[in-house]
């Protein structure tokens, strides 16, 4: 459940706060708005202009999700096709000891989430640390 923080003086939940606070997804945010209905003092209802409110944030909340989540893939696929580009290349970069390795790409993989080229000397090289590419 979120903390303190995310109710406020009049008792209404502030939608950011406790996604932010909690890490809940948009199921829990649901279940807690109608909750706050279901139980709301029927002599001071929730205003039309707080519940509006409420759900534009959840609305903005869920855009920004699905837009994070697009970039996340655009950066992947933005890697991978810069490491497909390098094969027949001459590069430069950090090998896995951590010590600066040369030679030329031969291949584009994957490992542990990273995208990564493979030379020609059998060392692969995470795309992220390459300081050089030659013709």
């Amino acid at each position: 459940m979120a903390g303190v923080s995310a109710v406020s003086s009049d008792g209404s939940l502030n939608a950011s706060q406790i996604m932010k606070s909690s890490g809940l997804d948009r199921t829990a945010f649901l279940r807690l708005l109608v909750t706050e209905l279901t139980y709301q003092d029927p002599m001071a209802p929730l205003e039309n202009k707080e519940f509006i409110a409420q759900l534009a944030q959840f609305s903005s909340l869920e855009a920004m999700e699905n837009i994070a989540h697009g970039f996340g893939t655009l950066a992947r696929v933005s890697n991978w096709t810069y490491a497909v580009s390098l094969i027949g290349k001459e590069i430069v970069g950090v090998g896995p000891d951590g010590e600066d390795v040369e030679g030329l790409v031969v291949s584009a993989g994957i490992e542990d989430g990273k995208v990564t080229v493979n030379l020609d000397q059998g060392v692969s090289v995470a795309v992220s640390t390459i300081k050089e590419v030659r013709g």
